[in-house]
């Protein structure tokens, strides 16, 4: 498999699955803010939701707001985990917040289940990418704004590879010339499918078919051609022996991190969460550049 085919599934990951902020409320506060407040309408306070030891940016720009517009700013920290529960009984009750910041994979339930509002004003998404736009969008609407994208991108170590390869075949080639040193030339979590969705996308699988900006839960492409090819290139490595036993279940990503941070693994598949950990334990970390990226973005243009 050439590496435009793969990595283009891999942007498609890498922009498909972020953490963003959702616009919530079951008052006008939030909208008519937003197109600018009068003193007539100005709600007394607005309440945020954010998660625990995630806010010290959100209560800046609260304080921000504060001072420009008046407008007392509460930003209070709830478990991310518990927020979908937490908003099922305080939306309801009166004692939920105007503005809850959660992520994008739980839009759907939140907004099926009434605690969301649609944004009023949906062409104040116009600045950001398709990709975010499209992670904050439910039934065809728009129920939030992109607060930040996370991403798994390739990472190598700089005291083993020199120069980042170009294509999948290249990590395939350094993995079977390490195999017989008992050294992995890549590796990445596939048995999870957060991380083996850009393979399958790259080859032409999908889980719900896109249709105007909403999903299509009667068309599934889990099993159609392009699928089964990627699921296939993934089991390939398992079946060579390039990855190793252990790199599946939930010990999977410790297994990964401990051969990565050991130096028996010269490339890894992961997120920015993993960097501060890699580093600290004195690996000289580079991940592709952004120009990989936008070269990637055009291919896939070429062949999807």
């Amino acid at each position: 498999m050439k590496m435009k085919k793969m990595v283009a599934g891999l942007s498609t990951a890498v922009f498909a699955f972020g953490a963003l902020a959702a616009c919530g409320g079951g008052t006008d506060s939030g909208s008519t803010n937003e197109g600018g407040s009068t003193s007539e309408n100005k709600p007394e306070k607005i309440v945020i939701w954010e998660d625990i030891e995630k806010s010290e940016t959100t209560k800046e720009v609260a304080k921000a707001f504060e001072e420009e517009h008046g407008v007392a700013v509460e930003v209070v920290e709830v478990q991310m985990t518990d927020q979908k529960d937490k908003l099922a009984l305080d939306g309801p009750a009166g004692k939920g917040p105007d503005i809850v910041l959660v992520p994008h994979d739980q839009i759907g339930t939140i907004a099926d289940q009434g605690h969301l509002a649609p944004l009023a004003d949906e062409g104040a998404l116009d600045s950001f990418t398709d990709a975010s736009k499209s992670a904050v969008m439910f039934d065809g609407k728009a129920y939030g704004y992109p607060k930040s994208v996370e991403t798994p991108v390739l990472m190598y170590n700089k005291d083993l590879v020199s120069e980042a390869p170009t294509s999948m075949d290249d990590l395939y080639k350094l993995s079977t010339d390490l195999k017989d040193k008992g050294e992995y030339g890549f590796l990445g979590l596939w048995d999870n499918f957060y991380f083996a969705h850009g393979v399958v996308a790259g080859f032409g699988g999908y889980v719900f078919k896109e249709d105007g900006g909403a999903l299509d839960p009667s068309d599934i492409g889990l099993n159609n051609e392009g699928a089964v090819e990627g699921f296939d290139y993934i089991g390939k490595w398992y079946q060579e022996g390039l990855f190793p036993k252990g790199l599946i279940g939930e010990s999977g990503g410790q297994a990964m991190d401990q051969l990565f941070t050991e130096k028996k693994a010269h490339t890894v598949m992961n997120g920015p969460w993993a960097v501060a950990g890699y580093q600290d334990a004195g690996i000289t970390l580079e991940r592709l550049h952004c120009r990989h990226f936008q070269t990637v973005s055009q291919s896939r243009r070429s062949w999807a």
